[in-house]
């Protein structure tokens, strides 16, 4: 078994993970030999444990659940954590999650899902774009996917006065917004609807030449 402490020292929501290691060298792009050392503790300070534990959710049954703190929760605060998961992926290098749970962040964007009061997963997407974008830009580098989501997607299902009405949006994502723009005029003047073609946000860490994407699987995140 391989052991991870999540969360910051001493803080009361600390939390401890086991995980079998033939389960991290089967799904995992970063805990696989030669790192880390086979029982030696992995800790994770700057990570959130509710995260971790959707992560050690998909590793053992490739499907997510939102965890209990996060089930009953509305839509908009149920974006702010899908994100911090698809961060956390980012920054432990583990592209595989990244791509799977990219794959129902399109999902949720683009399909009204209630599971509960308040805003639909749609609605609390747009209701809270600014918010998201922001945040995306700040927790990721240049190249990450997800920022190629939210360019696609405002390309995909927003006319261009409807993007001049943000308000505090990234100023390059805007920019990266408009280049989109421009390019498509190009090339066709049509723009592709971002849910026929998810894979375009893929890193695709594990294919190897020649190989496909792998089909998307139906889970009830």
């Amino acid at each position: 078994m391989q052991a991870f402490e999540v969360g910051p020292v001493g803080h009361v929501d600390r939390k401890p993970f086991r995980v079998h290691c033939h389960v991290l060298w089967e799904r995992s792009d970063t805990f696989r030999p030669p790192a880390p050392p086979l029982n030696q503790r992995i800790n994770l300070p700057d990570q959130n444990p509710d995260c971790f534990e959707t992560y050690v959710q998909w590793l053992y049954h490739e499907t997510f659940r939102f965890p209990a703190a996060v089930r009953d929760l509305p839509w908009d605060k149920k974006w702010r954590f899908i994100w911090e998961c698809y961060f956390m992926g980012e920054t432990l290098a583990e592209m595989t999650f990244c791509d799977a749970l990219m794959d129902r962040i399109v999902k949720a964007a683009t399909s009204e899902d209630q599971h509960g009061d308040g805003l639909t997963s749609t609605d609390a997407f747009w209701t809270n774009i600014t918010e998201l974008v922001d945040t995306a830009y700040r927790m990721t580098a240049p190249g990450s996917k997800a920022r190629a989501f939210f360019v696609d997607i405002i390309v995909s299902y927003c006319t261009m006065e409807q993007i001049q009405e943000f308000r505090g949006v990234s100023s390059q994502c805007l920019f990266e917004v408009l280049k989109a723009f421009v390019a498509l005029v190009d090339r066709s003047g049509t723009r592709p609807k971002l849910n026929e073609d998810a894979c375009q946000l893929h890193r695709h860490a594990k294919l190897q030449n020649g190989q496909t994407c792998p089909s998307k699987r139906e889970e009830d995140f």
